[in-house]
């Protein structure tokens, strides 16, 4: 986008008037910054936006759409996957997975309430665990006796895999099974516990990332280093730094980000570093400071993350209104940039190269595809500009016309709208683009120059 200004120059009555235009061009395509005034951020970030994506930097894009799989679910109480092939879920108590073209039933569980996926291989069987705290079952894929109840782990519904071991949240310990052994939680120099004696706050998380266990309590990070009781080591990592949601720690890109009551946290397995915002050396352009801030504190629990190639999604409640999440912050780990999007997902799922996340109706959604809709339904979007004055609070521009560049679905359109103040709230529209064709076209807009006159912005 390319705006123009233009003013009068004069020393006196007799000297020739002189015309100045001045040109900027805006390559749209960066994320959103609310980690500063608007006044600061650079030229191409947004003050807000939604349903933009990277996928065409520098240029802005409107996001990929979705596409739904099968009907609604009645109550979506987990999502998972097993062998790399097939989606799995529970919904309410029916553990149920997706073969491409239909959901075939699995087992009818006992509790109505939300769990935990995971997959654990004993090098001749592998098994989909899942866990809602009072259902502990492990499934070897095959029909009749192909499910064991795991009636001697933790109540818990936090749990991961590792090196041939099972890991339980119970309390302020990490119980482990014995190696191999999937029901095997009792067998001396085998199976045991180990305490984390230097949590802060409850156990909130276990996750395996960088070939190690990683606990979090609410305010705390522990590593466990080793594969079992004769070389098994804590660790503490140091700092404040803790976890709020369990759904919301996830792998991309061989980092691990989680959320924080400060902000969204991105670990390689030695500092965590904080990537809402920048923040030291993090690389961050941009920032989600507004966002992160508006998570409802009541349902922090709710926050859930996923991942698909260089992109880390995690949807938020956010505000005081929200009642679920509402909300998903994007965050491009290569650019280090962040996008956002104006729906809630309540769990992810990467199954190969595709992201599933099922939303806050119980819709489960394919989110890897190049759809332009969301089932059939258009994607609405927006995006607000930085105040332009140069740099400095007391300039003022007149603005003549602005020229658009785009590449729109034929029957697109495109809106926009002005606001002369410097964090603009209420804009006036002034023209609305039409697309012909699918082709690049360029469109001159031209404004009377008393509509934006000695404007901030």
């Amino acid at each position: 986008m390319r705006g123009g200004g233009e003013w009068w120059l004069k020393a006196s009555m007799f000297d020739e008037v002189r015309y100045k235009k001045k040109n900027r061009l805006l390559m749209s395509g960066a994320g959103v910054n609310t980690f500063l005034p608007p006044l600061f951020i650079a030229d191409d970030q947004a003050t807000d936006l939604r349903n933009f994506s990277s996928g065409k930097y520098p240029a802005a894009k409107v996001r990929n759409g979705k596409t739904q799989i099968s009907t609604a679910l009645s109550k979506a109480n987990g999502l998972g996957q097993r062998n790399n092939q097939y989606v799995h879920v529970v919904d309410t108590k029916a553990w149920k997975y997706w073969n491409g073209s239909s959901w075939v039933a699995v087992k009818t569980l006992s509790a109505d309430a939300t769990g935990t996926f995971e997959e654990f291989s004993t090098g001749t069987t592998k098994y989909t665990i899942f866990s809602n705290g009072t259902d502990r079952e492990a499934w070897d894929g095959t029909g009749g006796g192909g499910m064991t109840s795991l009636t001697n782990a933790p109540a818990s519904k936090i749990f991961t895999t590792h090196k041939g071991r099972i890991y339980w949240a119970r309390d302020n310990d990490i119980v482990y099974s014995a190696l191999n052994l999937i029901n095997d939680y009792t067998t001396p120099g085998d199976a045991g516990t180990i305490d984390i004696t230097r949590i802060k706050g409850a156990l909130i998380s276990l996750i395996t990332f960088n070939d190690r266990v990683w606990a979090f309590g609410e305010f705390s990070t522990h590593g466990l280093y080793g594969t079992g009781p004769t070389n098994f080591e804590l660790i503490d990592i140091e700092g404040a730094v803790g976890n709020i949601s369990d759904l919301g720690t996830v792998v991309c890109n061989k980092m691990m980000y989680w959320p924080y009551w400060d902000g969204i946290y991105e670990f390689d397995g030695s500092t965590p570093v904080k990537v809402s915002e920048p923040y030291g050396a993090n690389g961050v352009k941009g920032g989600v400071t507004t966002f992160v801030e508006g998570i409802k504190a009541s349902l922090k629990h709710l926050i859930a993350a996923g991942s698909r190639g260089d992109y880390m999604f995690m949807s938020i409640p956010y505000g005081s209104s929200a009642t679920a999440n509402n909300l998903t912050l994007v965050f491009d780990t290569k650019l280090r940039e962040w996008y956002v999007r104006d729906e809630g997902f309540k769990n992810f799922v990467t199954v190969g190269n595709t992201l599933y996340g099922i939303d806050t109706a119980g819709k489960l959604w394919d989110m890897s595809t190049a759809a332009t809709t969301d089932g059939g339904t258009a994607i609405s979007w927006y995006r607000i500009t930085k105040a332009f004055n140069n740099g400095m609070a007391s300039s003022l521009e007149n603005v003549s016309e602005v020229w658009l560049r785009f590449k729109l679905p034929s029957g697109s359109t495109a809106k926009l709208a002005y606001s002369t103040a410097m964090e603009g709230t209420s804009f006036t529209d002034f023209d609305t683009v039409f697309s012909t064709s699918a082709d690049i076209q360029t469109v001159r807009v031209q404004l009377d120059v008393d509509d934006i006159y000695d404007a901030e912005q």
